[in-house]
């Protein structure tokens, strides 16, 4: 991890808003009304209160001029104004779930604007689990933005192929490199990380790693890398077994000035170096992806140092001299 420490310092030093329905409903009232003329002896029977002239004005439900304004649901026009849902032009405005184009705005909407599926940063299998808008993503394992270098017969390439994070469970996000939280799905944020460094310095130092062409562009295109992630403050934010709240890669993007060091539920370090797995004094080095076994002056090679190294291949002993091998040395006779 040293050496990728130090590649990097090299360089990379590296709501959907849903719009709310109002509704308002304006009933317009007639206070146009004539003056009741109507002659007293064609009031009703029964007249117990009687106007100034011996008119009848109790209440009959009759307009001024002899009309029934009793609540019978007609409209302004045809004297009943009922609340039946019609519109004042004959039309239905009960509220049966229709939205103002085809009258359907009820709260069963099930227009294109649902969101339907799991939010950035929860468990997945498939990318038709997760949540939209955009397209969404199924992060598979992890996530390693330089992966592609791992084709490279480069060493440091090589080692840059595995900067990334560990995603246990698997991790919802969204397709494609974003620049906002608006490119996000449901919850999610924008991890760009690199957004504010000097373009210009970050060419010299990928430059600085001696890279092949090929190699140094796509450690390049990491100054515009942008990945959608989960957001968080605290570790109880991020409630899934195995997670934390962190900086991704911040080891190696906080070697570059300006870098973001904003923290997103990740999948916690795993320390593949736990169970020592590197044989006869080999050292264990973590990698994001698993371990690298240095075997350096210990007299064996092999992934985890397994293998003895035969120091009398070929034999170094001179004047017909007789190679005797031990571990790490070699005797003569």
């Amino acid at each position: 991890m040293k050496r990728l420490a130090y590649a990097l310092c090299l360089s990379l030093g590296l709501v959907a808003l849903t719009a709310g329905c109002k509704e308002a409903t304006l009933d317009a009232t007639n206070d146009d009304d004539p003056v009741d003329t109507t002659p007293a002896d064609k009031q009703p029977d029964g007249d117990t209160d009687k106007t100034p002239d011996g008119g009848d004005d109790t209440d009959t439900g009759k307009t001024p001029d002899g009309g029934d304004d009793t609540d019978t649901g007609k409209t302004p026009d045809d004297g009943d104004d009922t609340d039946t849902g019609k519109t004042p032009d004959g039309g239905d405005d009960t509220d049966t779930g229709k939205t103002p184009d085809d009258g359907d705005d009820t709260g069963t909407d099930t227009g294109d604007d649902t969101v339907t599926g799991a939010p950035v940063g929860e468990a997945c299998t498939v990318d038709a689990d997760c949540a939209g808008p955009g397209t969404p993503q199924c992060l598979l394992g992890g996530l390693y933005p330089l992966s592609s270098l791992s084709e490279s017969p480069d060493e440091t390439a090589q080692m840059l192929a595995t900067l990334g994070v560990n995603l246990p469970g698997n991790y919802c996000s969204t397709a494609g490199s974003c620049t906002t939280d608006d490119d996000c799905g449901q919850g999610g944020s924008c991890f760009f990380p690199l957004r504010d460094a000097d373009p210009d310095l970050f060419v010299v130092l990928v430059g600085a790693l001696g890279l092949s062409e090929t190699d140094s562009a796509l450690v390049g295109g990491f100054l515009n890398f942008g990945q959608c992630l989960k957001a968080c403050d605290t570790n109880d934010d991020c409630p899934r077994e195995g997670y934390t709240c962190a900086t991704p890669i911040g080891d190696f993007i906080g070697l570059v000035p300006n870098a973001d060091l904003s923290t997103y539920c990740i999948g916690e370090a795993i320390d593949y170096c736990e169970d020592a797995p590197c044989q006869n004094g080999g050292a264990c080095e973590n990698l994001p992806t698993g371990f690298i076994c240095d075997c350096a002056d210990t007299g064996f090679e092999g992934e985890t140092c397994e293998i003895e190294i035969n120091e009398c291949e070929p034999n170094p002993c001179q004047n017909g001299g007789t190679c005797t091998d031990g571990i790490n040395e070699f005797t003569c006779e």
